[in-house]
């Protein structure tokens, strides 16, 4: 299991070739899956367009780096019907208010892990007490 800020700036490789392709910059959410849907991109050569690599395309998350096949499955976001609908729920995780069922503040979820080995499915999250709750 990798936590979000593991994966984080991880250089992003192709093994057929064994060029960086870029940085991962961030990840999207799919909440009905309960998982990371897509990587996005960081790439200097790219500027003017988001770029994505879906999860299904992740061969692994390692150490130092994520590899996928070949730049193919690097996809231009804006082209991505699906991407786009989960990027204009803005699903976020960390920061979110953990409340009890009575609406008491416990709490915020820091972050989060995924099972690299298992379709980028969320784990855990990581809780942080609310402070003044005495938790």
């Amino acid at each position: 299991m990798k936590k979000t800020e593991e994966i984080l700036g991880l250089p992003i490789i192709s093994i057929s070739n064994g060029l960086e392709i870029g940085r991962v910059k961030s990840v999207i959410i799919n909440s009905d899956k309960g998982a990371i849907d897509y990587v996005v991109v960081d790439s200097e050569t790219q500027i003017f367009s988001a770029r994505a690599i879906s999860a299904s395309d992740i061969l692994g998350i390692g150490e130092y780096a994520l590899t996928i096949e070949h730049e193919d499955v690097i996809k231009d976001i804006s082209k991505t019907p699906s991407a786009i609908e989960l990027l204009q729920k803005n699903i976020q995780i960390k920061g979110t208010k953990v409340l009890t069922k009575k609406g008491r503040l416990i709490g915020k979820i820091g972050d989060f892990y995924v099972d690299e080995d298992n379709k980028c499915f969320i784990s855990s999250l990581e809780f942080i007490p609310d402070k003044d709750q005495g938790i």
